[in-house]
């Protein structure tokens, strides 16, 4: 809905595509799928249109790896180190054991 975010989104495709098209990386791509050449031919008035189809919000799931008591079901402790190991952390969004939207 806000013009500002919708180029921003359109930029942010137009760089994935020169990445896609740069080595190291274009050698691993095969065939590029989306957005399809007739979108790309279109320019950005083309890309708008596909962010605006296909672009939307992703959650990002938390509480996977719970940092919380071992006896509640957590899987890290205070310190980020995994129960049960003597080295290994966990350093992401997936110790977060409850998120709540009012935050």
């Amino acid at each position: 809905a806000n013009e500002a975010d919708l180029d921003l989104a359109v930029q942010v495709v137009q760089y994935a595509l020169k990445i896609y098209q740069t080595e190291p990386l274009s050698r691993q791509v095969k065939k590029q799928v989306l957005p399809s050449a007739d979108v790309i031919e279109q320019g950005k008035d083309g890309l708008k249109e596909y962010v605006k189809q296909n672009c939307g919000p992703v959650y990002h799931p938390v509480g996977t790896a719970s940092m919380m008591p071992r006896e509640y079901g957590g899987v890290v402790d205070p310190s980020l180190k995994v129960y049960g190991t003597s080295n290994l952390r966990v350093v992401d969004c997936s110790i977060v054991p409850i998120v709540s939207p009012h935050i």
